[in-house]
């Protein structure tokens, strides 16, 4: 599977608001799910809307990491790894809207409860 080289377009704070689907792991389809994330601020590059929708590779969509409410500091690109499928959440909200790839990402808050 060839990835995108490390260098990220837009680095962004957001929140965690719709985790995707749970991809399976490679096989005869290589498949990334789409999370949905509220931006709280552009750390590098433009983005000039309040969502972004974000690729993951081989995440596990049920670990804390990806529950509903998670800050996360993502590094993305547009670049994505070659003959990738995008599996998007049920209610995503935008399917017109471009879907970045996460290169890296890190935790900054964990989610703090449900709504």
């Amino acid at each position: 599977m060839q990835v995108p080289d490390g260098t990220a377009e837009l680095v962004l704070d957001a929140i965690l608001e719709t985790p995707g689907p749970q991809a399976p792991a490679p096989g005869h389809e290589y498949r990334l799910s789409v999370s949905r994330y509220r931006v709280l601020k552009v750390l590098k590059g433009t983005y000039p809307r309040r969502f972004v929708l974000v690729a993951h590779d081989g995440a596990d969509m049920s670990s804390a990491a990806f529950e509903p409410g998670t800050r996360k500091e993502l590094e993305l690109t547009l670049r994505f790894p070659a003959h990738a499928s995008l599996m998007y959440p049920v209610n995503s909200g935008g399917r017109g809207e471009p879907v970045y790839f996460c290169i890296r990402e890190r935790t900054l808050a964990k989610a703090t409860g449900k709504d």
